[in-house]
């Protein structure tokens, strides 16, 4: 005679979240992981944009979390990123590279236009011209 067991709530929500669980999200993740680290990493040392891989792992994992998701949807920049994401999902990766590449490269053009606008002001206020 074969046994039945009765499943604990527990295990039954384990079973039914890995159920939904795919090589493509356990990808995700840990990308978005690398990204979350390569991100910390560079608010500690300056010379790796920080900032960047902090939206990338932003984006990546609310591709995976519906909590990461609504809270992303919620903040206007990462809203705005997102949605230009998810419009190049039907474009080629050649294509995509390089809108990519020029999305890095508008961000950071807008950074230091920022930053030297901002010195510019702490310069005047101190007397420099």
């Amino acid at each position: 005679m074969r046994e039945t067991y009765q499943l604990t709530p527990r295990i039954q929500r384990f079973e039914s979240a890995s159920r939904g669980w795919s090589l493509r999200k356990a990808g995700l993740t840990a990308l978005a992981v690398v990204f979350l680290f390569l991100g910390i990493l560079g608010l500690i040392i300056p010379i790796i944009p920080g900032i960047i891989f902090l939206v990338l792992a932003i984006l990546l994992a609310s591709k995976v979390s519906r909590r990461i998701r609504v809270w992303s949807d919620g903040q206007p920049l990462l809203a705005k990123l997102k949605r230009r994401t998810e419009r190049l999902e039907s474009v080629d990766w050649s294509t995509r590279t390089k809108v990519a590449a020029l999305m890095m490269l508008q961000g950071t053009v807008e950074f230091f236009g920022t930053l030297f606008g901002k010195t510019a002001r702490v310069l005047r206020r101190r007397g420099h011209h």
